[in-house]
């Protein structure tokens, strides 16, 4: 199994700051993702996951993000890439661990995936930002260009410049750094490394869990805390709290300046509401599209 301890170990984060980078913030949802997405596209040996790693690492700049920190705007107009329309350069700017760049290749992962995932990243390129998106599509990939024979082989150079540089005869950009990320998976993922699972493991995690062991002195504190809850005098002062509490709120509410309090705090309350709405629009997105498909598989529309 990969944990957060082993790609720590290869791409450290200490000292970086979670709130600029998602992949450092969001660690344990890539491990888990990584978990979940690799074995199923039979990225599932010692050499494979080397590659792996080791090429979406540099990509993602060590997995600290799944966007390109530049604006874009360098592949405005950028025609051999399919930016043919304005703001193109902005909008379809590397995304995802293989950092997917340009109309054309975010159209061309998008017909790939429909055949696993059906996402329109066209429509909204900010989909292949999301961890789990970012893993399966690097994982179909990987797949459609049958890169596993590369990483059977060692033919790493070559892989690279498939992903990097769109063909195996051509040298990856960052080559050094590449060839010295893989030599590093080599050495710290184990030889015999396998994605079984530990019995009695929950397999939405990505490292064991020991369940809670209820000793005597834990059972003793409970059933004297659940006898201080059913204590008539803790429900006495429960009832008394909750009349001060409320007598002044009904005497607020039949005054205009309550109604009017009430009334601002709903407001904000909804502006809230509105803004975290904004702020994960793309997974909401996701969702709806996720819901619409099994909807739709459900009722033998796909």
């Amino acid at each position: 199994m990969i944990t957060v301890e082993l790609l720590e170990r290869l791409c450290p984060t200490k000292g970086l700051n979670p709130k600029k980078y998602n992949l450092v913030r969001q660690r344990p949802e890539l491990v888990a993702a990584l978990n979940k997405y690799l074995p199923a596209y039979e990225i599932n040996t010692h050499k494979r996951v080397a590659a792996f790693l080791s090429c979406c690492g540099v990509e993602t700049d060590y997995f600290r993000t799944t966007e390109e920190y530049a604006s874009g705007a360098d592949y405005e107009g950028r025609r051999d890439l399919g930016n043919t329309q304005k703001g193109d350069g902005r909008r379809f700017k590397g995304r995802g661990l293989i950092q997917t760049t340009g109309r054309d290749n975010y159209t061309k992962l998008r017909d790939e995936l429909c055949k696993e995932m059906c996402l329109d990243f066209v429509a909204d390129p900010g989909l292949l930002s999301i961890v789990e998106v970012a893993v399966e599509s690097a994982c179909v990939y990987w797949k459609v260009r049958k890169l596993n024979d590369y990483a059977d082989k060692k033919e790493i150079k070559q892989l690279n410049g498939i992903v990097n540089r769109g063909s195996p005869n051509k040298v990856p950009l960052h080559w050094a750094k590449r060839n010295e990320l893989y030599s590093k998976c080599i050495r710290y993922i184990p030889t015999d490394f396998t994605f079984k699972q530990q019995e009695n493991q929950n397999p939405e995690f990505t490292e064991g869990v020991r369940p809670i062991e209820i000793t005597p002195e834990m059972e003793s504190k409970f059933s004297s805390a659940t006898a201080t809850l059913q204590n008539p005098s803790i429900k006495t002062i429960g009832i008394k709290v909750a009349t001060r509490v409320g007598t002044p709120l009904g005497a607020a509410w039949a005054t205009t300046t309550g109604r009017l309090l009430l009334i601002l705090t709903v407001s904000l309350l909804l502006a809230g509401l509105g803004y975290l709405g904004y702020l994960y629009r793309t997974r909401i997105q996701l969702g709806w599209q996720i819901a619409v498909l099994t909807i739709k598989k459900k009722v033998g529309m796909a």
